[in-house]
């Protein structure tokens, strides 16, 4: 948060306008990287005031040497290296908590990456691709990591880093209902996390079409939008051959086979219906600070506020 506050200070420019007509929107995995840029600063201030404090106490113990003697300054110094060694021991758990989330944020924010450049390359294909979408819904702030749009649906990508076991194949099966990895893990909730955010997409683009007065895409109800949940695993083996025997509507991939997925898709949407919803999205997305790819209030000018 502070960090975030100087940069907009640093950044901002009270007397001038900024030239763009169209705010740009968020990068995939920004919010992670907000995240982790978080979590690196309180991990730098820890770590620099156990550094500090040393320095600090080695002046007081001089202080007191000059005022009270030797013998004085060996008794503080004592009671300083019992206090510091308290310090380190109690901070200790929080630092390496912070470590392993830094960890964890650090390989969500590769994964998100490469999947997101690889979605880029549906561009050519007349896409539209946006990433890490801000959503207050009614349980809380999420995050959708990337929504693609063209002629063979809307797809909902939901983006899983995960990091390979020691032995063995990195190998996650999915049946149609839940993941089984390699190591034993058995899950669902990837899928019930997907399933949530093709929920929100479905119901925002069937509002924002429908707000229109002719509308390309004449749909009675929202449940007629193509909208496929997608999840993602960077660098894993996925066997998807029983889901896909079982006619399973989701789709579980990775990097290398995500592109061949959203193309064996038939089209369902015409021209005229893509440009729409990309449209409509946009425009929506625009207009909310939330995201955009930096949101401090001197930005406001982007949005006539």
């Amino acid at each position: 948060m502070v960090t975030q506050k100087i940069r907009h200070w640093l950044f901002r420019h009270p007397e001038r306008r900024f030239p763009f007509q169209k705010p740009p929107l968020r990068v995939a995995a920004q919010g992670v990287d907000e995240r982790l840029e978080e979590e690196m600063g309180t991990f730098s201030l820890f770590v620099a005031a156990l550094m500090i404090a040393p320095l600090a106490f080695v002046v007081l113990v001089l202080v007191e040497v000059f005022k009270n003697g030797m013998n004085a300054g060996i008794s503080s110094a004592i009671t300083y290296l019992v206090a510091w060694l308290v310090l380190a021991v109690f901070f200790l758990p929080f630092i390496w908590r912070k470590v392993r989330a830094m960890r964890d944020l650090h390989l969500g924010l590769m994964a998100e990456r490469l999947i997101g450049q690889t979605l880029e390359q549906t561009r050519a294909w007349n896409c539209a691709v946006f990433h890490d979408l801000v959503i207050d819904g009614a349980s809380g702030r999420f995050n959708i990591d990337h929504l693609v749009i063209g002629d063979r649906g809307i797809f909902v990508i939901e983006t899983k880093g995960r990091s390979k076991p020691r032995k063995g194949e990195p190998r996650v099966k999915f049946d149609g209902n839940r993941l089984t990895f390699a190591d034993g893990l058995i899950t669902e909730d990837p899928l019930r996390q997907a399933a949530a955010n093709v929920q929100w997409v479905r119901h925002r683009l069937f509002q924002l079409v429908r707000e229109k007065p002719s509308p390309a895409c004449r749909l009675t109800d929202e449940l007629q939008l193509p909208v496929i949940p997608v999840v993602a695993y960077p660098g894993w083996y996925v066997d998807f051959s029983e889901a896909k025997a079982c006619g399973s509507k989701t789709l579980v991939t990775n990097e290398n086979l995500l592109l061949g997925c959203l193309q064996s898709c038939p089209p369902v949407l015409t021209k005229e219906e893509t440009t729409e919803l990309i449209e409509v999205l946009d425009a929506s997305l625009r207009k909310q600070r939330k995201h955009l790819v930096e949101n401090p209030q001197h930005r406001g000018c982007f949005l006539g506020i």
